[in-house]
């Protein structure tokens, strides 16, 4: 999978690029061993303690492949080209990426979140963060996004305060906007 996200970066804005590796990106992901499959997997909910979906892995191995199949997915939800006709298909058209790469950054977070002795996946949940964090408009989303880059503070000793402070001012200009 890492390599494949690779090719994905090296190529991320050719069509013929993008159309070769979105297949093999998803024949990846629906031969990868059993082994890569959740051992227990809850969806995000709508209360504060459920905001990023459970994901419990087998081993960190596994957690990272997935995480990256994730971040793969949004690279390729920010590449695709809108072949809109119009103002409106294309707006439309935004929107539905937003929502994509929310959703996967939401699992690359809830990956993270979920499988401790992965530690190396809250590096991966961070850098996402860094680079998609501003798609994060539900004040819950921000809120478990936060959560993550504290509990990551509390076990690496990394400041987590200029991203936290970055990313709220990021979802303030993106709510200014919105009105």
């Amino acid at each position: 999978m890492v390599f494949l996200l690779a090719n994905i970066l090296q190529g991320a804005f050719t069509d013929s690029t993008i159309t070769h590796v979105t297949d093999q990106i998803e024949e990846w992901y629906s031969t990868k061993p059993h082994t890569f499959d959740p051992v227990r997997s809850i969806p995000q909910g709508p209360g504060p303690d459920q905001q990023l979906p459970t994901i419990w892995m087998l081993l960190p191995v596994h957690v990272i492949g997935i995480q990256y199949y994730h971040i793969a997915k949004i690279v390729l939800a920010l590449s695709e080209s809108s072949r809109a006709s119009s103002t409106y298909e294309s707006l439309r058209h935004s929107r539905t990426v937003e929502k994509n790469v929310r959703h996967h950054l939401l699992t690359v977070l809830g990956l993270a979140h979920s499988n401790a002795k992965a530690e190396n996946t809250l590096f991966t949940a961070r850098h996402s963060l860094v680079v998609w964090g501003w798609v994060l408009r539900n004040p819950l989303d921000q809120r478990a996004a936060e959560s993550v880059l504290q509990s990551m503070h509390a076990r690496t000793g990394w400041n987590m305060n200029s991203l936290i402070q970055t990313l709220r001012a990021q979802w303030q200009e993106v709510d200014e906007n919105m009105n």
